[in-house]
């Protein structure tokens, strides 16, 4: 077996999220509850969730707030 035959060792500690979930919004007040509720739902629970709020100017940011 050569170097890079061989496996990369995780550095994952067992508590870390395995999957990164990256949901941006600008303007969504609109669908903001039903997106998040729709990822919030999956059964798939190993998972970080980062919502990326790019300067809205609606309610979002107090929705994103509420979810905080």
């Amino acid at each position: 077996m050569t170097s890079i035959d061989k496996p990369i060792p995780s550095r994952r500690s067992p508590n870390s999220p395995v999957v990164s979930v990256l949901m941006p919004c600008y303007n969504s007040a609109e669908y903001l509850a039903e997106a998040i509720e729709s990822i919030l739902r999956q059964s798939f629970d190993s998972f970080e969730f980062i919502i990326v709020n790019d300067g809205s100017r609606d309610t979002t940011p107090s929705m994103l707030a509420k979810y905080a």
